[in-house]
């Protein structure tokens, strides 16, 4: 078996529905690519999409974790993974035929210790129909109309398609929104580059596959963290760590289904993770991240500034140290009356 595709999945029946259409229409043969969707404790109509999928397609695997984590539920998946490689795609994500192809012509020609980096673009799949959106669309063909791209919940998402895509694989390929962040694009594509001295960042477990020989061997996910946030940059964070190289497929993107999402519960359990990825690794490269977290600066403003703590600028190191300690501190009581450790002093790593 080439690939092993883990979907870690939870009450996103309809989104998992087109994620899977897309999978099993893969241009691959039968017997290169199996596909694992692990539910992760789900109260919707999820299980049955599974059990259709499976009963349409053998290469279509199910485990079920009952216990909300994600990093339990890809871990339980990578347990049952039979592929060479390992490749992680949210259960909201719709793949072009040609993407398993890809990571496999990236991974054959590099070493068995190489970590695939894939991009993401932005579509709707699922909007409700209602007279706001009918008098919208009337002008689609000469542009996108600013109410459906302007809402506080998809204010950096292009709308190309407000009906059901389930059959239109082809048309995403062709008509899709953009890149999730454009500051991500611009790091994949200097990852591409080969220029990046800190490609883990863009270790997103939306699309991104690993030898699972190489992912065993670092633990796989911690799964200490709960929640959302942070479980699957850290992974990439200790594959770079163990000398792991990191290529990019800026130009083979997933599609994500917009979606909405309680941001004040993704947020508090964001920090809470951070705080504790900052413990397992405190150093410059943690102490920085949340600035890129918060969009106070981009991926590549990043590098940038790392690139001069590697080259021995000790002032702005110990700048960046203060500055988290201060947010770590502030934070907490700003948003939820909490309080939180800050990590130890700083061990940058040995790996630059």
């Amino acid at each position: 078996m080439d690939i092993s595709v883990v979907i870690p999945t939870r009450d996103k029946a309809r989104h998992l529905e087109r994620t899977l259409e897309s999978l099993t229409l893969q241009e691959l043969p039968d017997g290169t690519y199996e596909i694992i969707v692990v539910d992760n404790g789900s109260t919707d109509e999820t299980p049955d999409v599974i059990d259709r999928y499976r009963r349409l397609d053998p290469r279509v695997r199910s485990v079920t974790v009952t216990q909300p984590n994600r990093a339990l539920a890809r871990n339980s998946g990578i347990a049952e993974a039979t592929g060479e490689i390992v490749l992680f795609i949210d259960d909201d994500c719709i793949c072009p035929r040609t993407l398993l192809h890809q990571h496999l012509i990236q991974h054959r020609k590099s070493t068995d210790n190489t970590v695939v980096l894939g991009a993401r673009r932005e579509v709707f799949s699922l909007l409700p129909v209602d007279d706001t959106l009918t008098e919208a669309i009337k002008n689609a063909s000469a542009g996108l109309d600013p109410r459906l791209t302007s809402t506080p919940t998809y204010r950096n998402v292009s709308l190309w398609d407000i009906w059901d895509i389930r059959h239109r694989i082809d048309t995403i390929e062709a008509a899709s929104g953009m890149h999730d962040k454009a500051a991500r694009a611009e790091h994949l594509d200097l990852i591409a580059e080969g220029g990046s001295v800190a490609p883990w960042l863009s270790f997103l477990t939306c699309h991104v596959s690993v030898p699972i020989e190489l992912c065993r061997s670092v633990g796989s996910f911690d799964d200490q963290f709960l929640g959302w946030g942070e479980e699957d940059t850290e992974l990439g964070y200790r594959l770079w760590l163990t000398g792991a190289s990191f290529v990019a497929l800026p130009g083979t993107p997933v599609y994500h289904q917009v979606h909405s999402r309680p941001d004040s519960d993704d947020n508090q359990s964001w920090f809470v993770n951070y705080v504790r990825a900052t413990e397992k690794h405190p150093s410059t490269d943690w102490y920085l991240r949340w600035r890129v977290s918060l969009r106070y600066i981009s991926h590549i403003e990043y590098e940038d500034i790392l690139r001069e703590v590697i080259a021995g600028d000790v002032r702005r190191k110990a700048h960046i140290k203060r500055q988290y300690d201060t947010f770590v501190r502030f934070w907490p009581s700003m948003k939820y009356g909490g309080t939180l450790g800050t990590a130890g002093e700083s061990a940058t790593p040995t790996r630059r």
